[in-house]
């Protein structure tokens, strides 16, 4: 139980439908392709080599492309056998190889670098987060949360933070946040259940996370502590299991460090070959220090890269997985692991000495961002209908849907040392200069616009009085089949906007009318936010930045294509 009793459903919620949610959060984050392939990127470039030499070379290291004219920038690392190797995890690299050979065999030995990036990117990316997506809406709709709940919380979280970026770039965020979020649902329901084959199944996959990005490493410390406190009968199996399970990857994890740095505890951020970076990468470990307030300020409340600068709903997350963590229920646990993630990782990041080169938000805090899902939903259930507080949460999400849109869909790459405010900067900029990339027409707005249709589509009766009922959903497969609420949850709708209400299922007459003016007024409030981002003063190569942005976009801004390198 959640432990209220109007976010109970009515019905069991039927499979379809979080098959249908994850294939439009799939079909979203498909429309469009940033790609970009003059700016050579050093967080993807490289994963994507190292995912074409183990296909064409059969090897980790990248020597055989650099000889064969691949510049794949400053992020590698000379290995203990004096070969080049790039300095991330190679989790990433491992899933790319297989995209690399479907395009291969799709699209035939001239494939180009730009097809490749393209099916890596669906393959470690938007792939894995649609399937999260459709996983804990399935979860989390079962424990009895609404379902319109659930769609507009993992709406938020998916497409209102910087998720939406990092789920078309092949950085490994992503994924660590897919693999992440689901071994944590799969080890809170064995602390609750006592089922250790749950928990060994959820030790496995966590530990998948850190083979893709190192960063989820932090991410144990929550989850251990939740399990140590929840100690009950067959609980120390519980505990073993998870982390016998987690084990698993994280051998193979340390056996590539061997070969590849000659130690298992030896990473490439150790080895790198570029000089400022080690000097970096030496301070403390490997670049982490203890939380500083300048650093803080920097990755959570700086109005350029801040998360709050992107995310602003996720203070609501906070606060609605706080109440979850205090009160019995179902999710108690998982509520608890997930606040405790977010924690850890603002600690993190406010201890890092670098600021994480070109960057939406702070993206070493992607991996803790689907978790506070869970904590929208608890808190959509608390305002609903308290006009005020439904004002403010519809600003923070309409805010979150325009500027992370605006920055998936137009430049996801923002440099800290050229840009002080990127959608002011960059984003504002390039979509009145008509700039759009690869994918639908006119991408930027038509897709920003869908997500914020679809959002306020699910706004209303997700703040509603009580259980909306069934939902007349076009955007998410044929209505759904939970029973019509009782007239004592909702008042049958009379007046002029009866047919409004009733395809909202929210309660007519003056109530109803004062959750539409609340939505109304937050949606203002979020487009005001927007605007006042012009207050922040202009970085100084700001200008010199965007004439940049521009000429290497694609398609050009004139209309050209550029040809792209073929891999092989």
């Amino acid at each position: 139980m959640t432990g209220e009793a109007p976010m109970r459903t009515s019905a069991r919620p039927r499979l379809a439908e979080s098959v249908s949610f994850a294939a439009v959060v799939l079909g979203v984050l498909l429309a469009c392709f940033p790609y970009f392939e003059a700016t050579r990127n050093a967080n993807e470039l490289p994963r994507i080599a190292q995912a074409v030499a183990l296909v064409e070379d059969g090897t980790f290291a990248v020597d055989g492309l650099l000889a064969r004219g691949w510049d794949l920038g400053p992020d590698l690392s000379r290995g203990a056998d004096g070969r080049l190797y790039p300095n991330k995890p190679p989790g990433v690299s491992v899933v790319g190889a297989l995209a690399y050979m479907v395009a291969k065999a799709v699209v035939g030995p001239e494939v180009t670098l730009r097809q490749v990036t393209w099916a890596v990117r669906f393959a470690t990316a938007a792939l894995p987060l649609a399937l999260a997506a459709g996983f804990l809406h399935r979860r989390w709709t079962l424990a009895g949360i609404l379902p319109a709940r659930v769609r507009l919380a993992l709406w938020v979280a998916c497409f209102g933070s910087p998720l939406f970026v990092y789920g078309r770039l092949a950085y490994g965020h992503a994924l660590a946040a897919a693999l992440l979020v689901g071994g944590i649902a799969l080890c809170a329901e064995a602390i609750g259940r006592g089922r250790p084959a749950r928990a060994l199944g959820g030790g496995f996959v966590a530990g998948l996370a850190v083979a893709c990005d190192y960063g989820a490493v932090f991410a144990g410390v929550p989850l251990g502590l939740v399990l140590v406190a929840s100690l009950r009968p067959r609980a120390y199996f519980v505990a073993a299991s998870t982390l016998l399970g987690a084990l698993v990857p994280l051998a193979a994890l340390a056996a590539y460090h061997h070969v590849a740095f000659g130690s298992a505890f030896s990473t490439g951020y150790q080895a790198v070959v570029t000089p400022a970076f080690a000097a970096k990468h030496a301070v403390g470990v490997v670049g982490l220090s203890v939380p500083r307030w300048a650093g803080f300020w920097r990755h959570v409340l700086d109005p350029g890269f801040g998360l709050l600068a992107w995310f602003p709903a996720a203070v609501v997350g906070v606060v609605g997985l706080v109440r979850m963590a205090l009160r019995p229920g179902d999710l108690r646990e998982e509520a608890r692991i997930h606040l405790g993630v977010f924690v850890v990782y603002v600690l993190v990041v406010s201890g890092l000495v670098f600021d994480g080169g070109w960057r939406v938000g702070p993206r070493y805090m992607v991996v803790a961002l689907p978790g506070l899902a869970l904590g929208i939903a608890d808190v959509l259930a608390w305002i609903r209908a308290r006009v005020v507080p439904v004002a403010f949460v519809t600003g923070a999400f309409v805010y979150g849907w325009i500027v992370c849109g605006l920055a998936a869909n137009l430049w996801p790459h923002f440099d800290p040392q050229a840009v002080r405010q990127p959608v002011v900067e960059v984003l504002l900029p390039l979509l009145r200069d008509g700039a759009a990339p690869y994918g639908v027409p006119a991408g930027p707005v038509v897709v920003t616009g869908a997500v914020l249709l679809v959002g306020w589509f699910d706004l209303l009766p997700a703040v509603a009085w009580s259980d909306p009922g069934p939902l007349p959903s076009r955007f998410f497969g044929r209505r759904l089949g939970r029973p019509a609420p009782s007239r004592s949850e909702a008042p049958v709708p009379r007046g002029a906007w009866s047919h409004v209400a009733a395809a909202l299922a929210i309660p007519a007459g003056a109530p109803g009318r004062r959750i539409l003016a609340a939505v109304a007024a937050g949606s203002l409030l979020g487009v005001a936010g927007v605007g006042a981002l012009h207050l922040v003063p202009r970085h100084p190569r700001s200008a010199a930045n965007l004439a940049y942005v521009e000429r290497v976009y694609e398609p050009g801004i004139d209309g050209r294509v550029p040809a792209s390198r073929r891999v092989r």
